[in-house]
């Protein structure tokens, strides 16, 4: 069907409110590229589907896909060999964690119709497992992922500790107090350093590591600790590449369950469309058309829903007695709003959409709409 016609029509519009219902981003890009669609068999499944789905948010209104989330760009990283961020394995678990909810859902509950989407998408457990294992729910490594990494963790907490308690001894004792700005320890270059006076540099045996921006402190890095600050780079290096090992193994985990990860993406980003069909249905509300190849077409108690405030209803008959209708009156009385409102009503239909309007609303398939309004 022709754009121009979906836009005079404001089907576009439709799909807008519709994209702005569903909880994930890939959910709303299918909302986007919604057509309709013209063989009877597969509007019906649609429709149904819509309906479905407005039964199940009407009796459990707790179901939701909220934690879904967009993988592609991760899993497209990991295709390549890239190595995840620890945000991004999260990504996953939240998205394999709504996988199991919903699969749980359908196992209890008998929605075949929509069952189906995940019926047979694997829950990647073992993935899950070693995800939740090694990266905490802060987005973190955890200390506990590998025992070299808390062997790791362990000896950089105790340097640190040796650090400070020997730059603790220095800025209480009274010859060092005189020379320092202020008796605190802080950190420039990575490196424990003291704010030395710029007058007492020669007082003091270190590294100058930096100066304050009037020049009157010196950030120095005492004799005394530089060893001691050695071991703690050289830990600290020690254990970022740990962090990336570990990082790089789980993401060559995810790359083995790629192709498993984009399905289970794309399944139910396509039944987060469906919720959102149901969710505009609830709102309008509207019910499920009946569909016939005569080229019968009746509305029934119709709203263009579009329409805000109280909206005047149509009822409309055409393909059995007659075939064409005239539409005369005044203007501002509603002829456009009612050719409209049919035209973007078949639209809506053969998009899987319900209608606002009355029980006992059909219509039949059509193959083109065409509209010249304006």
């Amino acid at each position: 069907m022709e754009e121009k016609v979906l836009q005079k029509l404001e089907y576009d519009q439709v799909i807008n409110i519709l994209a702005e219902k569903c909880t994930s981003r890939l959910g709303k890009e299918l909302a986007l590229g919604l057509k309709p669609i013209t063989v009877r068999a597969e509007i019906e499944i649609r429709q149904r589907e819509t309906s479905v789905a407005k039964e199940i948010l009407r009796l459990y209104p707790e179901f939701s896909l909220g934690g879904l989330r967009d993988l592609r760009s991760c899993l497209n990283k990991a295709k390549k060999g890239g190595v995840l961020e620890p945000n991004e394995f999260l990504k996953i678990t939240a998205t394999l964690s709504v996988l199991r909810q919903v699969k749980r859902f359908f196992s209890e509950k008998n929605y075949p119709l929509l069952e189906k989407y995940v019926a047979d998408l694997p829950l990647l457990a073992v993935l899950e497992k070693q995800i939740k294992k090694q990266i905490t729910k802060e987005g973190l490594v955890s200390d506990r992922a590998t025992q070299e990494l808390f062997r790791l963790r362990c000896r950089l907490k105790n340097l640190k500790g040796k650090v400070r308690e020997k730059l603790d001894s220095l800025i209480h004792s009274p010859q060092m107090v005189k020379f320092l700005q202020e008796p605190l320890i802080t950190i420039r270059n990575q490196r424990f350093v003291l704010p030395v006076k710029q007058e007492y540099r020669s007082e003091v045996a270190g590294i100058v590591h930096d100066q304050s921006a009037s020049g009157a402190t010196l950030f120095i890095e005492p004799l005394a600790v530089v060893e001691l600050n050695n071991e703690l780079d050289l830990c600290e290096v020690q254990e970022r590449a740990e962090v990336t090992r570990i990082l790089r193994s789980l993401s060559e985990l995810v790359t083995k369950d790629e192709q498993d990860l984009r399905r289970i993406l794309y399944s139910l980003a396509k039944l987060d469309l469906i919720l959102a069909k149901a969710k505009l249905s609830t709102l309008w509300d509207c019910g499920e058309p009946c569909f016939n190849e005569r080229g019968y077409l009746k509305i029934v108690q119709g709203r263009h829903p579009l329409l805000s405030g109280k909206v005047v209803p149509i009822t409309i008959e055409l393909g059995a007695v007659f075939d064409a209708l005239i539409i005369t009156g005044p203007n501002t009385g509603g002829k456009t709003v009612t050719l409209k409102t049919v035209g973007l009503f078949v639209l809506m239909a053969q998009t899987g959409l319900h209608l606002p309007a009355e029980t006992g609303t059909e219509l039949a398939v059509f193959k083109n709409v065409y509209a010249d309004i304006g």
